[in-house]
């Protein structure tokens, strides 16, 4: 089972997010659940696979939201790789640990491409993006992490 689990967790986390992609206009706010799985392979793989993974999935980013490639593939290796080296030191048995890795790490990764977003195509730094995003998106992945199968068959902790 747990084989099986985690590509059709990742498969459905892309789905939805391609869904709620279609509904940013009217959302203004989306929880970005690529991030979740950058999250997972960074406390659970060692670095390589960790950079690979976040470089991949930076990229899907970069199509669904600004079109220029490279953007968010840049800063979700930055942010993934700290994440990476960083949960070493962490206990993620607590929620709390979790919960403030995932919006601080989303938080830098999303001012890291809001940066060079602005500077590029003079795009506005938004409270949505650095804020929000980050703080829904943690609270989704605390919330998964609290549903006793997934718990247990994606052994974070």
């Amino acid at each position: 089972m747990r084989r099986k689990i985690k590509p059709l967790l990742t498969l459905l986390l892309l789905l939805i997010q391609i869904s709620l992609n279609r509904y940013r206009d009217v959302m203004h706010v989306i929880p970005d659940l690529l991030y979740l799985v950058i999250m997972y392979v960074a406390v659970t793989a060692g670095p390589i696979r960790t950079i690979l993974v976040a470089a991949l999935l930076g990229w899907v980013t970069d199509f669904f939201s600004a079109g220029l490639v490279g953007v968010f593939g840049f800063s979700r290796v930055i942010s993934a790789y700290l994440v990476n080296r960083l949960s070493h030191f962490l206990d993620l048995t607590r929620m709390h640990f979790v919960f403030f890795l995932i919006l601080i790490s989303l938080g830098l990764s999303n001012l890291t491409a809001g940066l060079f977003l602005g500077w590029i195509y003079a795009f506005p730094l938004e409270t949505g993006m650095l804020v929000y995003q980050p703080l829904l998106t943690a609270l989704l992945g605390v919330v998964i992490l609290k549903i006793p199968l997934l718990k247990r068959e994606l052994n974070v902790h």
